[in-house]
């Protein structure tokens, strides 16, 4: 299906990393992002670990 992450602020990093991760999904639809602060990533540990996204990705996402 659709995977949609939204309106989300982190109030901590998480392995480093202080914004949403999306990373290392397999996702059969849409992945959407929009409106994250900061902006989403598929960092996980410093090191890219990116999607696998049969339909669009969108927003935020465009480029994981």
């Amino acid at each position: 299906g659709n995977v949609l992450v939204t309106s989300n602020t982190p109030t901590a990093s998480f392995a480093g990393t202080p914004s949403p991760a999306v990373a290392g999904n397999m996702i059969g639809g849409n992945l959407v992002c929009v409106g994250n602060t900061p902006a989403a990533n598929d960092v996980v540990s410093g090191t890219p670990n990116p999607n696998t996204v049969a339909g669009h990705k969108l927003g935020e996402c465009a480029g994981l």
